[in-house]
């Protein structure tokens, strides 16, 4: 799936760079044939004025498309870059909701006399997901259960409103990532944004949510990283499109 993405874009990159190269080429070759014609031919003596003005002309629309195309890559490029930080600041939000929940559970199961449980929540989302499998095994009470709920309940409705924020920015933005990458976004952030809203602390239905987030993972292989593959792309095709 990764790949196929990728793939559409640079797509869509390579033509936009061989439209800017075609035109550079049929404009210039235009050139290039009234100024030869202009020397070669003594007959366009009366007329070199106007030829040459056609001439110029021919160049100025060729500088034009050329402009055009070099702010059309740029813009691309722009755009691949902030939807690679939207996607990002989503990926962070659920993991400080995840992290919220293990630091919870630690201190609950603490409360509750557990020993062998870690000082701290970790700082990425796959350790995250593991630890908050660990602490679970220590289980607390109904009451202790309910005081997580609470805490964490304001939190996951956030953490839905922000989803569906990052999903409108990236609908906005369609027509630059194209549709099969803003779809693969989109459903990767909704997937995300469900998987860690619905954490709970019970240890099976924290086992069900990290099947899903596997699932997820293997669904949408690096769906927020193929965006800084897709920016590198972008930029080589602003490279190549460049007059040398």
């Amino acid at each position: 799936m990764d790949s196929e993405l990728v793939l559409a874009v640079a797509v869509l990159v390579a033509v936009q760079v061989a439209l800017a190269y075609w035109l550079r080429t049929a404009l210039l070759s235009s050139v290039r044939g009234d100024r030869a014609a202009a020397v070669a031919s003594p007959s366009v003596v009366g007329t070199g004025a106007s030829g040459g003005r056609e001439g110029l002309r021919r160049a100025d629309d060729f500088r034009s498309y050329q402009a055009v195309a070099a702010e059309v890559a740029k813009r691309q490029v722009q755009v691949l870059a902030e939807m690679d930080s939207e996607i990002q600041a989503y990926e962070r939000a659920c993991l400080a909701h995840a992290r919220r929940l293990c630091e919870l559970l630690i201190a609950e199961g603490r409360r509750a006399g557990h020993g062998g449980l870690p000082d701290s929540a970790p700082n990425d989302l796959e350790s995250a997901m593991q630890a908050l499998l660990t602490v679970s095994a220590a289980p607390v009470d109904a009451a202790a259960q309910q005081r997580i709920r609470k805490d964490m309940e304001p939190n996951a409705t956030v953490l839905l409103t922000y989803a569906e924020q990052t999903r409108s920015v990236l609908e906005e933005h369609r027509f630059w990532l194209g549709m099969a990458m803003e779809q693969e976004l989109r459903a990767y952030v909704t997937g995300m944004g469900r998987t860690f809203a619905e954490l709970v602390p019970e240890s099976r239905a924290l086992q069900a949510s990290e099947q899903r987030y596997r699932a997820l993972m293997t669904s949408h292989p690096e769906a927020s990283r193929a965006i800084e593959r897709l920016s590198a792309i972008s930029v080589a095709g602003v490279g190549a499109g460049r007059p040398a």
